[in-house]
């Protein structure tokens, strides 16, 4: 309870954060709204209005960004923890760090822009398959000042699991709509069409071996991966020697709390188990147990 609390207690500093952040430009609207009868005052007002505004933002905007990262160190340490280490066997955390661009690069599911950063990187075993799964955002910034322009190539959870024996060599899916995918860098791949007309519509899949691409996806794993296509958006995967790499777009961080909303325990936990169980979902749904 005295958890709950604190985090009760710091969702009312951010929403107060808030409230400084919108008024500065609340009194910027109403002074110029208002101007015409201020008389001389009004270019004074105004002038300090205009001072306090980028002023009020940025200091507003720092607190806003401290308070919630005050929020969600608690929120993770006192109950992502709990459930991850109640549903997964080995679990290891790191917070502050994810997967590093090489990693991601090495994948090669994803196109690399010039601005990246992960975090929450989570390690954990379930049913003797261990993997790791962090968020990645990577984003390409061009041009300068009003000419700046940002494209998010990719926001979401990176997961990879260890295959151990499987001998698999280049298999990659991807939805069609991916429109930032890797080059599955380091071989030279085929395009494969399956028997599933509703699949190739909405998939591409290449491989070094299309004999691989027939073994891997099964009725049962083109089904796991079209249903994490309906609820992402965009799903891409690999399979490469002994690894399984899986990029799915989300709205928003896997794992963390909403300090814009007051804590509701029950939502939270089932939260977080929902996170959890996508990697169970894949896990079981994508056979990776058989290649044990």
């Amino acid at each position: 309870m005295q958890i709950v609390n604190q985090l009760d207690g710091l969702h009312k500093k951010y929403r107060q954060a808030m409230y400084l952040f919108a008024a500065p430009v609340v009194l910027l609207v109403i002074a110029y709204i208002g101007a015409p009868g201020m008389g001389a005052m009004a270019g004074t007002v105004v002038a300090v209005l205009m001072f306090a505004v980028p002023v009020g933002t940025i200091y507003a905007s720092g607190r806003m960004s401290k308070i919630n990262k005050e929020y969600q160190m608690i929120y993770k340490n006192a109950f992502v923890v709990s459930i991850l280490n109640k549903t997964f066997s080995d679990v290891q955390v790191n917070w502050e760090c994810g997967f590093t661009r090489q990693n991601v690069e090495q994948m090669g599911l994803l196109k690399l822009g010039n601005r990246f950063d992960s975090e929450d990187l989570i390690h954990g075993a379930y049913e003797g398959v261990s993997f790791d799964q962090a968020d990645v955002t990577i984003k390409n910034v061009t041009g300068s000042g009003k000419n700046r322009h940002t494209t998010t190539y990719f926001k979401g959870r990176v997961f990879v699991f260890d295959l151990q024996k499987s001998d698999i060599r280049s298999v990659g899916i991807r939805s069609k709509n991916f429109q930032y995918y890797g080059n599955l860098n380091g071989f030279h791949h085929e395009n494969v069409k399956l028997e599933s007309e509703a699949f190739n519509r909405e998939f591409k899949v290449l491989a070094t071996y299309p004999v691989d691409a027939f073994y891997v996806l099964t009725p049962q794993t083109m089904e796991c991966v079209t249903d994490l296509y309906r609820r992402a958006g965009n799903v891409a995967l690999r399979y490469l020697g002994s690894k399984l790499y899986v990029a799915v777009n989300t709205t928003g961080n896997a794992f963390d709390g909403d300090i814009k909303k007051p804590f509701v325990y029950v939502d939270e936990i089932n939260k977080i188990k929902n996170d959890c169980a996508v990697i169970m979902d894949i896990i079981h749904r994508l056979r990776i147990t058989d290649a044990q």
